[in-house]
């Protein structure tokens, strides 16, 4: 019997083919660290809702207003009424002396004078038939005396001074800025001598000049002509 043989089949490495393994499935990972769950947090104090409360405040008539004020107005007119009669208010002793001392020297008592240096006055009249001199300044000031006159009907005030030392020097110039302050711009030359007269916007005037060593201003009521002013002054000898 004549067997046959199978020729052996060569194995190319195309013809082999891997097993093929079970395929497990992708396991998802979880995180290391958990997210831990938002809690929601109850209010642990519960409020009262408030409910809205109406006062109803009483009406006051016109009547009952006039009444009541003037029930107020008597009880603290009583009370100080009540207040001054009791003393409550009496000022004490020391109070009382400052008091005197204050009006005491704020009105002072002008006493009449004889001037310690010497005047001059219009040459035909006498200071004394005029009411004589009256000291105008402090005790504890510069002696500064008056005399009261008139040129026509109006009536004049005369001021004379002992000439101070800082307008010994440089008179004319000191005089000039003395007159400013009184606004005195208006200028008239009599015998030499230079007046300065100021006229207010009410009409009286100021006159200021220097004679015999002496600081004189004169005050008149009312505006006197520059012919009156030269006539008076030229007669004050």
């Amino acid at each position: 019997m004549d067997i046959k043989r199978v020729p052996k089949k060569r194995v190319m490495w195309q013809d082999i083919k891997p097993a093929s393994a079970p395929v497990k499935p992708v396991e998802t990972q979880q995180p290391i660290i958990k997210p831990k769950k938002t809690a929601r947090i109850k209010s642990l104090f519960k409020f009262p809702a408030f409910k809205k409360i109406k006062i109803r405040l009483p009406k006051i008539t016109r009547k009952t207003a006039i009444i009541s004020l003037i029930v107020i107005i008597v009880v603290i007119g009583g009370g100080i009424y009540y207040a001054i009669n009791s003393g409550l208010f009496k000022p004490t002793n020391n109070v009382s002396n400052t008091d005197n001392q204050s009006t005491d020297t704020s009105t002072p008592v002008l006493e009449h004078g004889t001037p310690g240096y010497t005047t001059i006055s219009p040459t035909d009249k006498k200071v004394n038939d005029l009411g004589g001199w009256t000291r105008i300044s402090p005790p504890d000031s510069d002696p500064v005396f008056a005399y009261s006159d008139k040129i026509g009907n109006i009536g004049i005030n005369v001021s004379e001074q002992l000439l101070p030392e800082d307008f010994k020097t440089d008179t004319d110039r000191q005089i000039e800025l003395l007159s400013q302050g009184f606004k005195a711009s208006e200028k008239i030359t009599v015998n030499g001598i230079i007046v300065h007269i100021g006229t207010s916007a009410k009409g009286p005037q100021s006159v200021i000049f220097t004679k015999n060593n002496l600081l004189i201003l004169i005050k008149s009521n009312a505006p006197i002509s520059s012919d009156q002013w030269v006539k008076y002054i030229s007669a004050m000898q």
